[in-house]
């Protein structure tokens, strides 16, 4: 579940949730970390326009890092059914993420052993992938592993084209054109607690989909068609 809402009220959320949830471990003292994200998409954008559509079933490629670490890269592949999400990703060197971005699929594919490295590469290669757009954002990440249930809290979301010095982790971005608005996204298996909805309930909150992705495709289409 994801719901939209102004910067004040989450933080109003965050105090809440703190009190009855652990920080995620990868987050810092302050439950915070920050989210370096490339999609890919293929030479029709399918992942877009599957987004646009709204279709039921739809998926995206993305390297992640976190903050400044590059020590921990991941290839992930993300995939919606009706609303369900489920995700699958292996971690990938520097030397190979560097490469992806280049477009030298089939060198990583053939010096890897990796077999779902592999299969993410085959759909690389058959769909002539291609990088498209950079996320930034920081997040709260907050769980309760006995309830199984994780809440996110994203702010200062940001886009870049900068694919050169995505690895860098010095790379130039802007933010979106969404005012103060963030996304809280609540993570849960079956039922949610009815406490959890009252921590985050505030009124004329929206309950939406919500794709960083799609979003910042669609801002910097915006832009290029007013720098005409």
């Amino acid at each position: 579940m994801e719901v939209l809402l102004l910067l004040f009220r989450l933080d109003v959320i965050e105090t809440r949730l703190k009190q009855f949830f652990s920080p995620d471990i990868h987050t810092n003292d302050d439950c915070k970390y920050i989210v370096n994200s490339l999609y890919f998409d293929d030479f029709k954008n399918t992942c877009f326009y599957d987004v646009e559509a709204g279709n039921p079933e739809r998926y995206k490629y993305r390297i992640r890092y976190y903050n400044n670490d590059l020590s921990f890269i991941k290839l992930e592949r993300k995939e919606k059914l009706y609303g369900q999400c489920r995700k699958f990703c292996t971690n990938i060197s520097l030397e190979q993420a560097l490469k992806i971005i280049n477009g030298e699929y089939y060198d990583v594919f053939w010096e890897t052993d990796d077999k779902l490295l592999k299969r993410f590469l085959i759909d690389f290669i058959n769909g002539n992938f291609k990088p498209k757009i950079i996320t930034k954002y920081e997040r709260c990440a907050l769980e309760d592993k006995i309830k199984d249930i994780r809440i996110t809290l994203d702010r200062q979301i940001s886009m870049s084209l900068d694919f050169t010095n995505f690895l860098a982790a010095d790379y130039k971005n802007s933010l979106l054109n969404e005012g103060n608005r963030c996304v809280v996204e609540i993570k849960f298996n079956f039922i949610l607690p009815a406490y959890i909805k009252k921590l985050c309930y505030f009124k004329y909150m929206s309950r939406q989909t919500f794709s960083k992705y799609y979003i910042a495709r669609k801002y910097i289409t915006r832009i290029k068609q007013w720098n005409f």
